[in-house]
């Protein structure tokens, strides 16, 4: 199915023949790719460094992932925990909340740029980066006293905000075409 490339791309000017065969997507939509991406591969990265008596341990969505699953008293690593299963599960869901937001916008990203530009897709990515971003802050709250900050929650935080500025960076640019004058 093909669309023509002025429907697609509204206030655009009708590619060239020269480039008339190659695939693009607007710019907007690659940085929601690529933050899609990012939310993605920080889960496996470092998020968080712990003492546990003299050893230092480095802590990744995924590892997170599995000690929230396995425990149902956070107590043990969390000093500040109130001890609830429901508190486990909570941030279980949290930890898995960021790949899987990742996972979607990367799917809208290539919707929309399958598509051609759409509102209700704008507002479902911006939906989907403002989600994670919400809950890493939310997040950051909750962290142990004695925690770093490792370069996965800085990905997770970036990757949020790049999928939330895609569409708004899209929408700015159309505009500006619409009123630059010919």
């Amino acid at each position: 199915m093909t669309i023509d490339p002025a429907r697609r791309y509204p206030g655009s000017s009708t590619p060239d023949s020269i480039g008339a065969d190659v695939p693009s997507l607007p710019v907007g939509t690659v940085l929601s790719l690529i933050g899609g991406l990012a939310l993605i591969a920080a889960f496996w990265m470092p998020w968080l460094g712990i003492q546990v008596g003299n050893q230092g341990a480095l802590l990744s969505g995924d590892v997170l992932g599995r000690i929230l699953g396995g425990t149902s008293d956070l107590r043990q690593f969390m000093p500040g925990s109130s001890g609830d299963p429901m508190e486990a599960q909570a941030l279980r869901a949290l930890v898995f909340l960021f790949p899987s937001a990742g996972a979607l916008a990367v799917l809208l990203a290539l919707v929309e740029g399958w598509l051609g530009r759409g509102r209700v897709v704008a507002i479902l990515l911006i939906v989907v980066g403002l989600v994670p971003l919400i809950g890493l802050l939310i997040g950051l709250t909750r962290l142990p006293p004695n925690a770093s900050r490792e370069i996965g929650l800085w990905l997770n935080g970036v990757g949020s905000v790049a999928v939330v500025l895609g569409p708004l960076l899209n929408g700015l640019l159309a505009r500006r075409r619409r009123l630059s004058p010919r």
